[in-house]
């Protein structure tokens, strides 16, 4: 019996062993195979940069960490970023990658240094300016950095016509080139760059292949620029069209850290009809998803009128495609994720006088037309009813702006949509939040956004109107004085407030007056804020394309205040109230200080 009973114990004993060791069998170290380099061969100049990628495989290697190496004191190489000194003598050197894991798998490239020329572009480091750069467009690469002078003449020879071609300047300040600022938008006499909102530049190559420019046109603190020649994907109207960190490759890294992205589609515009949609009338709408910060989008659209920037309605009836230029800049983000995403869409007309819109579609584009209101006096609402068991926080427009905007050109609309107030309605038992529309002299358009959480189909969404303003909205609504002075304050008593304020939350909002050039470059504080009250703050644009928001307290010090640069001006602020499980007696004063 004993006997048995210990060969029992040690059959068992084995079969835990047998089975522990193919556990761990299951999952092997995978070990480094091959390293490729994208290019085995490259040639620069002195101060010139440029990129090599390396692909590991197998693709599922336990550890793809690599280590770069130089043979030159003259050559340096970062994680594939090679760089040539601006002392480089001309030759040849080698750079070497190989695998931590196993130094014996690597890879290598001959890297040319060319003797620099009278000519050529430098990059990096040190490198001296040139009086004349000529480039080739079989040159150009944006893993190349040209160093400039503001009298430097910049000439771009063999361009494909129709090509679009991108420029990067590295500068500490807006360039001062030609900004586009909607559609269609006339090409400058005087120059064949045109320069989008983050003060990055686009060419658009005619019949002669050939484009010249000079440093200055690039901006008067721009010391080198980067240009890249994208390469289109061709895609059908209604695909996703979108820039995705994490997952696409930065065209470069700049000298602020800010990784830029690019990408370029061809889009077929076929199919138009069957997607609902109105080539003669369409606009559109960009879609972020994820956090960061420091971030800057810039979008064109070229088409055989030319290249133009597409902030308005575009009319792309008899256009057989597109090519759609996106670039996003980051500087950071919190998950490595931030996508960047263009949709093309027809805006849907917004009625008014009690007509309302049920709302189906999220992400759209709604447009307020002058006339459909020629029957209202007073200032305009625009008024949510909220779907059953939705709340404003349902709403993005509640916490994001929908950036309101004309619909011929773009422009930025002063004091428009502004959040009023959140209320019940005892006329339908429905809830309802109001927003500030003023008065309406010409098409408006503004995107619209839901949560992501939100169930498509059968998922009631709620419906938009406009109306007449009440008595009741005017309550939440404070009208600033004039800031003349460059300085004014302000003392918001929020018990006053206590009979008008829903008890789920609300709003007060202020709308500032004045001329734009008193408010603009102003310094914003505010005391009396918390977690529970909170304001969001708009800054309006001086070239009146694009917006700035803020909001207090910030996560960071000082908490309380916030400053517009000398393009923004203080357009509207929000107080976001939120009373539940309050005391409402228990509310306090805020007071705004507005400084130059």
């Amino acid at each position: 019996m004993l006997r048995r009973t210990i060969l029992s114990i040690f059959i068992i004993m084995a079969l835990v062993f047998l089975f522990s060791c193919s556990g761990s069998a299951d999952k092997p170290d995978v070990a480094v195979e091959s390293i490729t380099l994208d290019s085995t061969e490259i040639t620069l100049k002195a101060g010139e940069t440029a990129t090599l990628n390396a692909t590991v495989s197998p693709e599922d290697a336990t550890d793809k960490s690599l280590l770069w190496a130089s043979d030159s004191e003259s050559i340096t190489v970062e994680a594939g970023v090679v760089t040539v000194s601006s002392t480089a003598t001309a030759g040849e050197y080698t750079i070497t990658v190989s695998s931590v894991s196993n130094t014996t798998v690597k890879a290598t490239c001959t890297v040319t240094v060319e003797a620099a020329t009278a000519g050529g572009g430098g990059g990096g480091g040190g490198a001296s300016t040139s009086a004349e750069i000529e480039i080739a467009a079989s040159d150009i690469s944006a893993d190349k950095e040209y160093q400039i002078a503001a009298d430097t003449v910049i000439t771009l020879n063999g361009l494909t016509p129709g090509q679009v071609y991108t420029v990067y300047p590295e500068s500490s300040q807006t360039p001062s080139a030609k900004v586009l600022s909607g559609y269609p938008v006339p090409r400058s006499s005087s120059t064949s760059l045109i320069s989008t909102y983050g003060g990055t530049f686009i060419i658009y190559a005619d019949e002669t292949g050939i484009i010249q420019f000079n440093g200055a046109e690039l901006g008067s603190s721009v010391g080198s620029f980067r240009i890249a020649k994208p390469e289109p994907i061709e895609i059908d109207l209604g695909e996703e069209m979108i820039i995705q960190e994490g997952t696409d490759r930065p065209l470069y890294t700049n000298a602020k850290g800010q990784k830029v992205y690019e990408k370029v589609y061809k889009v077929n515009l076929a199919g138009a009809d069957a997607l609902g949609l109105n080539l003669s009338d369409i606009a559109i709408y960009i879609v972020r998803n994820g956090e960061g910060s420091n971030i800057s989008t810039d979008y064109g659209i070229v088409s055989n009128k030319g290249l133009d920037r597409a902030w308005g309605v575009l009319d792309l009836g008899g256009e057989a495609s597109i090519t759609v230029f996106q670039q996003i800049a980051i500087g950071k983000s919190n998950d490595g994720r931030y996508g960047y995403q263009m949709i093309f869409d027809t805006p849907i007309d917004l009625g008014c006088s009690g007509d309302s819109s049920i709302i189906d579609k999220s992400p759209s584009i709604y447009r307020i037309k002058p006339e459909s209101v020629s029957d209202i006096t007073e200032d305009l609402v625009l008024e949510i009813t909220m779907g059953n068991g939705l709340s404003p926080n349902d709403y993005l427009l509640t916490a994001n702006i929908m950036n309101p905007r004309s619909a011929k050109d773009g422009s930025w609309k002063e004091h428009c949509l502004i959040p009023l107030r959140y209320y019940s309605d005892a006329s339908d038992s429905k809830e309802k939040v109001a927003y500030y529309l003023g008065r309406i002299d010409e098409d408006v358009i503004f995107n619209f956004d839901m949560v992501d959480s939100l169930e498509e189909g059968n998922q009631d969404k709620g419906s938009m109107s406009i109306r007449a303003i009440k008595d009741e909205d005017k309550k939440h609504l404070i009208e600033a004085d004039d800031i003349d002075e460059f300085a004014d304050s302000y003392e918001i008593n929020l018990s006053e407030y206590k009979d008008i304020l829903n008890p789920d939350g609300d709003f007060i909002s202020l709308v500032f007056n004045g001329a734009e050039e008193a408010r603009t470059g102003l310094t914003v504080k505010a005391d009396g804020l918390s977690n529970s009250i909170w304001m969001h703050i708009v800054g309006g644009p001086v070239d009146k394309i694009g917006y700035s928001q803020y909001s207090l307290p910030q996560s960071k010090e000082p908490f309380d205040e916030i400053s517009f640069s000398d393009r923004r001006y203080l357009d509207r602020a929000t107080i976001h109230i939120n009373i539940k499980d309050w005391n409402v007696e228990e509310l306090g004063t805020i007071n705004l200080t507005i400084s130059k």
